[in-house]
C-alpha cells in the first residue's frame, strides 16, 4: 500500500549541483513527486554558507525504516564536514510518512520543524496549503500565515529562481 510522504531537502554547500542529484534520486524513488518552490535562508546555528530548502512529496511503498536507510545511504554519498564550520552537501529529513504519529530509529514524527521552522513551514505551506498538521489541525498555509506575522524580514526565507525549478517541473 502506497503512503503519502513529505520530505524536507537542504543544502549549503554547491546548492544546485547537490539538490538536483537528491531530486533525480528522489524523483526515481517515489510516485507521483512533486517539490516546492526553493528558498534560500540563513545558516541557524552554524557557520556555512545559506542553505537552499524545499520540500517534496511523493507516494512509496517503502516502510519508514526502509525509507530513512536509503535516505541515510544517499546522504553518506555527499561528505559532511562539521568544523571548522557546518557544511551539508545535501540533508533529506522525513517530515510525514502518512499519518504516523510518534518514535521511530531516527526521530519523531511529525518533525517539529513543520511548525517552528520558517524555512520548512513557508515551502510546506507553498506545496500543500490545505494539508493538515496531523497533531494542532491548522493547515500548513494557516500555521505559516501566523508564524509569519511574528517574523522580521530578515527572518523570512525567500523565494528563488535556480536550475532546479526548471529542471523538475519539467520532468
Amino acid at each position: 500500500m502506497s503512503t503519502l510522504i513529505y520530505l524536507g531537502l537542504g543544502s549549503n554547500q554547491n546548492r544546485d549541483h547537490h539538490l538536483g542529484q537528491a531530486l533525480d534520486f528522489l524523483a526515481a524513488l517515489l510516485i507521483d513527486f512533486q517539490c516546492s518552490p526553493v528558498y534560500s535562508s540563513a545558516s541557524v546555528g552554524c557557520s556555512g554558507d545559506d542553505f537552499f530548502n524545499l520540500i517534496v512529496s511523493g507516494h512509496t511503498d517503502l516502510s519508514l525504516d526502509q525509507l530513512s536507510r536509503a535516505f541515510k545511504r544517499f546522504e553518506a554519498q555527499h561528505i559532511r564536514l562539521l568544523n571548522p564550520k557546518i557544511v551539508l552537501p545535501i540533508d533529506i529529513d522525513i517530515l510525514l510518512y502518512g499519518d504516523y504519529v510518534g518514535e521511530y530509529d531516527c526521530g519523531v514524527l511529525p518533525r517539529s520543524d513543520l511548525i517552528d521552522r520558517p524555512y520548512v513551514m513557508m515551502p510546506i505551506a507553498a506545496l500543500a496549503p490545505d494539508a493538515m498538521h496531523p497533531i494542532t489541525g491548522k493547515s500548513y498555509k494557516a500555521a505559516w500565515l501566523e508564524f509569519e506575522r511574528q517574523m522580521s524580514p530578515k527572518e523570512k526565507p525567500v523565494m528563488i529562481a535556480c536550475s532546479l525549478i526548471r529542471m523538475n517541473l519539467s520532468s
